[in-house]
This record gives C-alpha cells, sequence and structure tokens, in this order.
C-alpha cells in the first residue's frame, strides 16, 4: 500500500510538474511575444502623444475662431466669417477627423495591452484563460501599428503642412483677440528668462552637458564604428542643443509642448543605451586594446541606436516650425566657420566639374553638393541659437567628409563605398530636416504696433526708483485703443519678469471687486493659480510685486482695491499698473505723475495694423479704397482690427470694399466713440472750441498742426499763460485732445513734433448730431455760432456752406475750400468777400484762411476787416500782394508762403502788430524797407526772405531781438556772409534757423560759417550751401535737436563730430552734403537720435553701423544714393520702425526684403 501510495504521489507529482511546466512555457512565450511588442507600444505611445496634441490644438483653434467670429460680428452684421481666417484644406480637414478614430482605437490597444503586460503573480496561472485575448492585443498592436504608420503616409501626401496652417489661423484669430480681454494662456509676448526653482533643482541633478560630454568621449573612442547610422548619431547633438533653445521659448500649443517631450525622452534614451556600452566598452579594456567586442552586447547596443534614429527621423517628419511670439526684434550674427565651410563647398563643386558630368554617380554627388549649399546659406540667415550653432558645427564636418572622399572617388571608379553612400548621404537628409525644424521664426505680433516705444518707457518707470509705498502708473485711453494691450505687453516683458518675481493680473468688474479673480504668474511666464483678490494678499506678503489693475471705472472701486493690496505686506518697490477710460480714476490713483495717455495710432502706423489683419495683396485701386477705409477708423486698434477682419471674409472687390464704406459712412464703429461718461465731459469751454474747430475742416481732412495753432490763436481762444508763448499754450491744447483719443495724429515731423492730425469721422458726426443749438451738448462751445467754413465742389457750395452764406451773424472765422481747378474758386471767393464785407458781414472777423484756393480775387474792401489777426494765402499762387493788405492794422499773422510774389513793398512794415511774416522764397520775393518802430520787438517769425548785398534788412536784421524762426536765403560775397553772421549771433531768443547760400542761378554757394555755439535757444538748424571739408561742432549750438545738410560737400566724415551733439534728434544729409564714400556710426553714439535721411549721396557707398550705436533710432530714409550698399549694421539697431527707400540700387533693395523678413515691426517702403 505504501508502495502504492507512493506511486500515485509520484505520478501525480510529476503530472503536475509537467502540466506546471507546460503552462509555464506557454506563459513565458506569450509573456516573450507581449515583450516583443512592448517596443511597438512604446512606439505607438510616442506617435499618440503628438497626434493628440495636435488634435487638441485643432479643438482648441476651432474656439478661437469662433471667439474672433464674435468679436468681429459685434462690429459687422455679417452671417459667413469663416474667411477671416487661414483655412485647412480640404485633405487636411479630412486627415484630421479621420486622425481622430485611429487614436481612438489606439488609445484602447495601449491600455488593453497594460492590461496583459507579464510580470503578474497569477500571470503563468491564468494563462489558459487570457491566451485569446493575449492573441488578439498581439494582433491589434500589429492593426494600429500599420493603421498609424498609413495615418503618416496619408499627412505627409495631403496634409504635410498642416502644423504651419493651423499656425497661421491661430496667428489670424489672436490678431483680434489680443485687443480684447486678458486671456491666462495668453503668453505672446513672455519670454522664459528664468526657469522655475524645481527645473533649477532637476538641472542640478542631471547637468546639461552631460550629454554633450558623453557623446564627444564617444566619437573620441570610436564608439560608432561601423555603425551605418554613426554620422545620423552625431546629429543628436544639435537637437540636444535645440532643446536648450526651447527652454527659452515660451511654447504655446500642445503640439511644440510634445514634441519637446518626446525630443528629450530620445535624447535621455540615447543617453542610457551610450552609458551603458560606454560601461561595458571601458570595463573589458582589453577587449578595447584588442579592438575586440561582445556580442551580444554589441549588437543590442546597434539595434537599440537604430531605434533612435528611427525615431530621430520620426520626429523630424513632422515639419513643424517653431515660432517665437515674443515679437522683439531678432539678433543676427554670421556663423563662426562661414568662411571654412564656403571654401569646403567650393572644393567640393571644383573636384565635381572635373569629373565626369555625364555619371550618375557625379549627378548624386552634386545634389548632395547643392543641398550642402542650401543649408549653408539657410543657417547664415537663421538667428543666433544653441541649435544653430551646433548645426554650423556637424555641417562643417559633412562637408569636410565629402570634400575628402572626393579625393579618392577616381580610385572608386563607378562604385561608390556602402559607408559614404549610407552615412553621408542619410546624414545630409537628416541635417536638412534638422535645420527646417530647429530654426526658430519670429512671428509679429499685432498687439505692437505704434506702442514699442511706450512699452520701453513704461518697463523703465517701473523698474527703476524704490519707496514704500507702491507707486501706480495709469495707463489711460478709449475703450479699443489698447490699454490692455499694453499692459499685456509691459507685464509679459522679459524685464519686468526678471524684476518682479511676483506679478499678479486683476480684471476688474465695476462694483465686484471682492469678487474680482487675480491670476498670479511664475516666474517663467506661465500660469501660476487664480485666486478670488480677496485671497491674494497671503500670496504678496514679503515679496517684490507687479500688480494690474486692468479696466478700473470707478474712483471708489480702487480705495476698495487699494485697502486689499496695501495691507498684503509686500516689499519696498512693489508696483501698481491701472488701465482705465478715465482721467479722473488715473489722477485718484496717483496725482503726484501724469497718466500714461495712449494715442490714436497715425496714419502709417494704421494702415500696417490692417495689413497683418487682412493678408491680402491688393490691386491699386483696391489699396486707394482700403487705405480711405482705414482712415476712417480714426486710428482706432480695434476698429482697424475689425475692418481688417471684414475685409479678409467680404474679399476685396470694388463691390465689397464700396459696401463696407457704405457702412461705416452709416454707423459702423460709433458705439466707440460714444461712451455714458468719459473725459470729453471734462473739457473747458476753451477745449471745446478748439475740437469744434475741426469740424469746420472737410470730412477726414489731413490738418498741418502749424495751421490749427495760428486759428486759434488767431481767432483768441488761447489764454494767456505766464512764460509761455500762445502758440506754445495752443500746442498743449492740441496735445491734450490727442491724449484724450479725441484727435488723430497724421503724421510727425522729422524732430517729433506733430505734423498733421485729424478729427476721427465718426466723432465728427457725433459732435455734429450732438450740437443741436442746446447748451446741454457736451461739444458745445462759446464760439460755435461765430465759425464759417465755405466748401466748394463740382457743383458748387455744397449744402452746409450754402446754409452758411445765407446766414446772418458776425463770425471771427472764416475758412475757405475748394477742389475745383481753373479760375472759378477765385471768382467765388471774391464774390462772397466782397458782398459780406459789403454787408458789414466780417468786420469782426479774426481769421480770414483761404489756404489752397486758387488765386483768389481779393477786393479793395479787405481793407475794412479791422479786427483782422489772421491771414493765410498760403498754396493760392497769387501772382501780386494786394496795396490793401499793408492796411489791416491789426494783423499778426500773414502767410504768402507758396505764393507767386516777388515783390513786397516797404508798406509791409507799416502793420505794427506783425507777429509772423511768411514769404515765398523761391520766387526770390524783394522784401524792400526795413523793420522799425514796434517792429523790431514784436516780430516773432520772418521766413522765406531773399536777400542780397545791398537790402536795407541785411544791415538791420539784429534789431528783430524776440525772432524766434528765421529762413534766409542769400546772394552774398563773404564779406557780405560776416556781416550777416554778425548779426544773427545776435539774435539770442531763436529757435530755428535756415541758411541758404546760392549764386544767381540757384545753384549752391558758398556758405561761410557762423560761430553759433552762444545760441542756447537754438534747436533747429538747416545750412544750405559748400561747407568746408569738416564739420565744426564746436560752432554748433548745445542743445540742437535738429540738423540738416544740403550741398555741404563734406570730404571728411562728419559722423564722429556729429555724434558729440547729445540731444540731436533728426539728422539729414540732402543733395551733396557729403561727397566721399563711407561714413562710420561709432558705439554709444547718437544716444537721441530717432531720424536718419541719406538723400542723393551719389558717392557713398558704405554706412558702418557699430553694435550699440544710435540706441533710439526709430526712422532710416534713403533716396538716389546709387553706389550705396545695405548697411549690414542695421541689423544692431534695435528700435527701428520705419525704414523708407527711394529710387535705390537693385541689390540694396534684395537686402533691405532680406533684411525685413528679420527684422519683426519695421515698416518698409519701397518706391
Amino acid at each position: 500500500m505504501v508502495n502504492i501510495e507512493i506511486y500515485i504521489v509520484g505520478i501525480v507529482f510529476w503530472t503536475a510538474t509537467a502540466a506546471l511546466s507546460v503552462l509555464a512555457f506557454i506563459s513565458l512565450r506569450l509573456d516573450y511575444l507581449l515583450s516583443e511588442g512592448e517596443d511597438k507600444v512604446e512606439w505607438i505611445e510616442r506617435k499618440l502623444k503628438l497626434l493628440k496634441a495636435l488634435l487638441e490644438d485643432h479643438s482648441q483653434l476651432v474656439k478661437k475662431r469662433e471667439e474672433a467670429e464674435s468679436r468681429v460680428r459685434s462690429f459687422w452684421d455679417i452671417e459667413n466669417l469663416s474667411e477671416i481666417h487661414h483655412q485647412l484644406s480640404i485633405a487636411e480637414s479630412e486627415w484630421i477627423e479621420s486622425t481622430r478614430d485611429v487614436v481612438s482605437k489606439a488609445e484602447g490597444c495601449v491600455a488593453e495591452y497594460k492590461k496583459q503586460s507579464p510580470g503578474l503573480f497569477w500571470s503563468a496561472i491564468t494563462v489558459i484563460f487570457r491566451l485569446m485575448t493575449i492573441k488578439d492585443v498581439l494582433r491589434q498592436i500589429d492593426d494600429v501599428e500599420n493603421e498609424l504608420t498609413l495615418s503618416f503616409e496619408k499627412r505627409n501626401e495631403n496634409a504635410k503642412y498642416i502644423h504651419m496652417s493651423m499656425e497661421k489661423s491661430r496667428s489670424k484669430s489672436r490678431s483680434l483677440l489680443d485687443q480684447f480681454t486678458f486671456e491666462e494662456e495668453d503668453r505672446s509676448v513672455a519670454r522664459e528668462v528664468h526657469t522655475s526653482v524645481a527645473a533649477q533643482n532637476q538641472m542640478q541633478k542631471k547637468p546639461s552637458i552631460s550629454f554633450d560630454q558623453l557623446m564627444n568621449k564617444s566619437v573620441a573612442m570610436d564608439l560608432f564604428s561601423g555603425m551605418e547610422e554613426r554620422w545620423s548619431i552625431y546629429l543628436l547633438l544639435p537637437l540636444h542643443a535645440f532643446l536648450k533653445d526651447l527652454r527659452q521659448l515660451q511654447l504655446i500649443t500642445e503640439t511644440e509642448k510634445q514634441w519637446k517631450t518626446v525630443a528629450g525622452e530620445i535624447i535621455e534614451d540615447a543617453e542610457i543605451y551610450i552609458s551603458n556600452y560606454l560601461w561595458w566598452f571601458e570595463t573589458f579594456g582589453i577587449l578595447k586594446k584588442s579592438k575586440m567586442n561582445i556580442p551580444l552586447i554589441t549588437n543590442h547596443f546597434r539595434k537599440d541606436m537604430k531605434l533612435i534614429v528611427t525615431g530621430f527621423e520620426d520626429l523630424l517628419k513632422y515639419n513643424l516650425t517653431f515660432i517665437d511670439r515674443a515679437a522683439e526684434k531678432s539678433t543676427f550674427h554670421p556663423i563662426t566657420d562661414d568662411r571654412e565651410i564656403a571654401s569646403t563647398i567650393a572644393s567640393i563643386e571644383s573636384k565635381l566639374r572635373d569629373m565626369d558630368t555625364s555619371s550618375q554617380q557625379v549627378a548624386k554627388e552634386n545634389l548632395k553638393c547643392d543641398k550642402l549649399k542650401e543649408m549653408h546659406k539657410q543657417l547664415k540667415e537663421a538667428e543666433k541659437t544653441e541649435g544653430r550653432n551646433a548645426c554650423v558645427k556637424e555641417l562643417k564636418s559633412i562637408t569636410q567628409k565629402l570634400d575628402n572622399l572626393l579625393d579618392n572617388f577616381q580610385e572608386w571608379n563607378v562604385t561608390e563605398p556602402v559607408e559614404y553612400q549610407s552615412e553621408i548621404g542619410n546624414a545630409i537628409n537628416l541635417l536638412q530636416n534638422l535645420i527646417k525644424t530647429c530654426t526658430i521664426k519670429r512671428q509679429e505680433s499685432t498687439k505692437l504696433v505704434g506702442c514699442k516705444k511706450e512699452e520701453q518707457d513704461l518697463v523703465s518707470k517701473l523698474t527703476s526708483g524704490s519707496g514704500s509705498n507702491p507707486s501706480a502708473l495709469s495707463i489711460v485711453g478709449m475703450k479699443g485703443v489698447g490699454k490692455t494691450t499694453l499692459a499685456k505687453v509691459v507685464y509679459y516683458n522679459k524685464d519686468i519678469v526678471e524684476h518682479f518675481p511676483v506679478r499678479v493680473w486683476v480684471t476688474v468688474t465695476e462694483g465686484a471687486v471682492n469678487r474680482a479673480k487675480a491670476l498670479l504668474m511664475k516666474r517663467d511666464g506661465t500660469k501660476d493659480q487664480t485666486l478670488y483678490l480677496i485671497n491674494v494678499c497671503d500670496q504678496l506678503k514679503e515679496k517684490l510685486c507687479l500688480v494690474v489693475l486692468d479696466n478700473v471705472s470707478k474712483t471708489t472701486d480702487l480705495d476698495k482695491l487699494y485697502r486689499l493690496l496695501y495691507g498684503s505686506g509686500w516689499t519696498d518697490g512693489s508696483r501698481i499698473v491701472l488701465t482705465t477710460r478715465f482721467k479722473d480714476v488715473a489722477l485718484h490713483a496717483n496725482n503726484s505723475s501724469t497718466p500714461h495717455h495712449i494715442r490714436l495710432l497715425m496714419k502709417e502706423e494704421s494702415w500696417m495694423l490692417f495689413q497683418k489683419v487682412a493678408s491680402r495683396r491688393l490691386e491699386p485701386k483696391e489699396e486707394s479704397l482700403a487705405k480711405k477705409l482705414v482712415g476712417k477708423c480714426g486710428g482706432l486698434p480695434l476698429a482697424i482690427l475689425s475692418l481688417g477682419c471684414v475685409i479678409s471674409a467680404n474679399g476685396t472687390t470694388p463691390t465689397s470694399l464700396s459696401w463696407v464704406l457704405d457702412q461705416i459712412n452709416h454707423g459702423h464703429f460709433k458705439k466707440y466713440w460714444l461712451q455714458p461718461k468719459d473725459n470729453r465731459e471734462e473739457l473747458s469751454n476753451t477745449m471745446r472750441d478748439c475740437l469744434y474747430c475741426f469740424t469746420n475742416f472737410p470730412l477726414d481732412y489731413e490738418i498741418p498742426a502749424r495751421r490749427l495753432v495760428n486759428l486759434w490763436v488767431g481767432e483768441g481762444l488761447v489764454q494767456q499763460n505766464n512764460g509761455k508763448t500762445p502758440e506754445d499754450t495752443a500746442e498743449s491744447y492740441l496735445e491734450e485732445l490727442i491724449d484724450s483719443n479725441m484727435i488723430q495724429v497724421v503724421a510727425l515731423k522729422g524732430n517729433g513734433k506733430i505734423k498733421t492730425c485729424r478729427l476721427p469721422s465718426m466723432l465728427r458726426e457725433i459732435i455734429l448730431q450732438n450740437n443741436n443749438r442746446t447748451s446741454q451738448s457736451r461739444y458745445w462751445g462759446t464760439h460755435l455760432e461765430r465759425r464759417i467754413s465755405y466748401h466748394f465742389y463740382d457743383h458748387g457750395l455744397n449744402e452746409n456752406s450754402a446754409q452758411a452764406f445765407s446766414k446772418k451773424g458776425t463770425p471771427l472765422s472764416v475758412l475757405f475750400f475748394d477742389k475745383r481747378e481753373g479760375c472759378k474758386p477765385g471768382e467765388h471767393v471774391g464774390k462772397i468777400l466782397s458782398t459780406s464785407i459789403a454787408d458789414q458781414q466780417f468786420l469782426e472777423t479774426r481769421v480770414l484762411d483761404l489756404e489752397c484756393i486758387f488765386r483768389p480775387q481779393l477786393p479793395k474792401t479787405l481793407s475794412k476787416l479791422n479786427n483782422l489777426k489772421y491771414l493765410s494765402l498760403r498754396w493760392t499762387y497769387l501772382e501780386e500782394l494786394p496795396p490793401c493788405i499793408c492796411k489791416l492794422q491789426e494783423l499778426e499773422t500773414l502767410d504768402l508762403k507758396h505764393t507767386c510774389i516777388n515783390y513786397i513793398p516797404r508798406s509791409i512794415w507799416e502793420l505794427k502788430k506783425l507777429k509772423k511774416l511768411y514769404l515765398p522764397q523761391n520766387y526770390r520775393s524783394k522784401l524792400e524797407g526795413k523793420p522799425r518802430g514796434h517792429f523790431n520787438e514784436i516780430l516773432h517769425i520772418l521766413w522765406g526772405v531773399f536777400l542780397y548785398g545791398n537790402y536795407p534788412l541785411l544791415h538791420y536784421l539784429h534789431k528783430l531781438k524776440n525772432l524766434q524762426k528765421l529762413k534766409l536765403a542769400f546772394q552774398l560775397k563773404i564779406s557780405e556772409q560776416e556781416t550777416l553772421a554778425e548779426k544773427i549771433v545776435k539774435l539770442e531768443q531763436l529757435h530755428s534757423l535756415t541758411l541758404k547760400s546760392v549764386d544767381e542761378t540757384g545753384d549752391p554757394k558758398k556758405l561761410k560759417w557762423i560761430n553759433m555755439s552762444k545760441l542756447d535757444n537754438l534747436s533747429s538748424l538747416r545750412l544750405f550751401g559748400k561747407l568746408e571739408d569738416k564739420i565744426r561742432t564746436s560752432l554748433l549750438p548745445i542743445n540742437l535737436t535738429e540738423l540738416t545738410l544740403t550741398a555741404s560737400q563734406l570730404s571728411v566724415d562728419p559722423m564722429p563730430q556729429l555724434q558729440n551733439l547729445k540731444k540731436l534728434k533728426s539728422l539729414c544729409f540732402y543733395a551733396d552734403s557729403f561727397i566721399e564714400k563711407r561714413m562710420v556710426c561709432t558705439s554709444r553714439g547718437f544716444e537721441q537720435l530717432q531720424v536718419l535721411r541719406f538723400w542723393n549721396l551719389e558717392r557713398l557707398e558704405e554706412w558702418d553701423v557699430k553694435e550699440g550705436a544710435m540706441p533710439s533710432l526709430m526712422e532710416f530714409e534713403a533716396r538716389s544714393c546709387i553706389n550705396f550698399a545695405f548697411p549690414s549694421g542695421l541689423k544692431h539697431v534695435k528700435t527701428i520702425r520705419t525704414i523708407k527707400l527711394r529710387k535705390m540700387n537693385n541689390p540694396f533693395v534684395k537686402n533691405m526684403w532680406l533684411y525685413r523678413k528679420k527684422a519683426l515691426l519695421v515698416n518698409v517702403e519701397i518706391n
């Protein structure tokens, strides 16, 4: 029995053992199969990361599109707005939808695989029950792998550039949304200046240079010898370098972030494989010495590295372009080995030319050479980054290798070595894709148009100074003018991020301060957390903070905000930025500093913004109408953006543009100029009179600031201000209207002063509608009924002018506007003046403005206008000065500029109150007599006088003691010029001086230097004539801000001397003012220069701009400089915003366009 029991036990034991062995074998076999699928699953997961990221980006893009369309519909009643976006192609959209199905299936497959993964204790026991499931999972893995591969093949065929298409669409949507509320995920102008503490700790644990050291060591030990992927493995170094660049870049899209993650995983895997193999290689030193290896380990290492290279190649197939949305100007530097690479490529080309060009093999080598040349060009034009530098290094190695191999080309006969074909050919293709991906591109931002200087000013104010109480800096402007936009740009400025460890953004809702949410930001520009403002104080304690309070509309709300924030215990030097529509709120925030007023965009800035949004090529006729439409927006960014969007949607046909114009004329945009309570209600009666003066000009008329100032002064609107001239006070009035967003600056002069401005058409309509003859109108002024303007068109007087002509009254100002040609305008004006003077209607008139009326027939009775202060005949082309004008004893301003009058009688000096006299210098008007009586003390401006040696004025000029502006042309001998110089240096009140020395034909004549060093008030100087060989800055006034030289024929570079003029803002070289080939601007020179012009400098070839020169330059213009080479040093000037070119040589223009592609926010005009 015992034996039987033992036998039975044995049978059971061996049966169980056999069964278990079979089960274990089957389990191990299936687990082995699962393990074999692990590489495939890892590959699938990496693909899924990028595909899911792309799908998420697409979903976010759809949301942004809908939000942008909603914004546009707030302006325009348009159903279909799909065209405002950059549309994905049909093939791209279909690929997106099919990819969603593939991703869903792949996610399920991966989840099931992980559920069946080996390593579980019961896996062997349950193997029979899992048998079918495991087989099904393995089959699904193969299916998913095939589907993903097929999906990527379809993308390469039909949706190769889908990432760029999505970026274009995203950019278009953001261009409009940038002008609205703060977006928590918006980091479009942020740059990661400091990594977070956690990231820094991580970097300390794993030094960033370890991979570089590892690769260099491996190369030195020839670790990759015999590997087909050897040169491709070397290219992991540029990829690793590019990851360093990405740390300095704010990645917004999920695709960008996941690409960076996957690239990092590839580098980490490669580092592990290489480190492990290197350990084996170094441990068995005897093998290293004998150049032997361990086959199992070596083969496994080569297999791993082949997978790394495959993943690397797949990663670059995404055709992803990384965008730097910081919108700061790029910096470019020559590549370090440029000449050596160029020389090597030239050597390759030379060797290939000496070979049989009909050979198929030589054709292949030529193709490789072409690729090397293209890569070299791309790297030369790329911005200096770690990735670019590493790519340059690898390009240098590959070109040298190819050059060396070609030396032995004849020995190969017709058979190309496998090493050369596989390694070099694949490496060139991989490097080509790597350069395309690792070249960071800059994206222009619509939000920065016109506000770069404002950004710099605000950043400087916020980061300088200190104090126990955080000072508030207020940004004031109307709705849609860009207050929040500017605040966001400052908030994300890299200097601000560096300076303030804690930054908080609070969007304020009127009357709901306690429920206001505050967004805290990390130093890396990403979101930290969102809290109710009442809970923010604990986060600010003992920290240097910047707090932005956006959209504060009530002083009571501001007081509540201050009570919450001031008790936070923040450190000295913390700052508050406040945005508001209301000046009283800004002053309440900080009455010791001037609020920062955002002005409406100027004409050029408005057009730049429109072009960025509309993104359509316009024909000349279409462009003319489009510019008219942009002008109707009045410089309001929000209106311009919406206009660009609707034109993108409707197209640019004359019909669609006319429809948009009709919509604007019928009130579009009006609601943004209609605010229930704004700064316009705070205007004094005087300021309202000044504002209403704009309505006397035609619609959208570009009014010279000079004309407005003279009108206001002549009409008596300017109040006396001790220490300021009436003209200065009038200019301050204009500045105030501009700061209140009621007047748009159209253009600036070279010295930064206002040249022309206009009243936005929508505001004009509101003013005219509201002024309904009742004192309740916010625009009503005391002089409303005392202004008359006559507007003539082809059919005669317009309706308003006809009413003005029929009404009775005694106007203070009378203005005429006439677009007609011929003698009709002059006849009609003459009749109106004769009739009105005869009827005694104009007897109290103080201002008579006939500017641009062609040859008006002035009646003799004009002398009866005994109260006339201002008479403008500018651009009338009158040929004779009527004697009656010299009888206007109250006349203070007489403007004869751009007339054809060549004789001014001595009776002109009988105008005892004349302060400003403008003469037509081009006609060499003979000015008889000399100043007498009070003339010596009251004349402030004498413009356009032509002097001969026998003119009495030459010897009496010094008696005009209060002369502030003087323009003289003369034909004088040197001795007579010395007399003139003696007189000019005694005019101590001079602000502006123009001297023009000509001969009898009008050509330039020698101009003697005048010692003006003691004329402390002189800020503007224009010299026409042949000077000595070099500039003598010791003779120039120290406060000079504007200098123009014409026909000076300087033969010594004037720049080293002129850069010593510390206050110089505008410098112009015209018509042979410099006759040599080279100019140099050295570092730290021209610190305040903003405008520089070169006109007709035919011999100038080179302008060398050193780094650090002209740090404030904003505008550069070149005309007819036929030999002028493009100044490469212009890349050092970070502040330049406008470049104008006229009649320049083709190479210069070509290089300028290349520069324009790299230099963001620079408006280039080429004619």
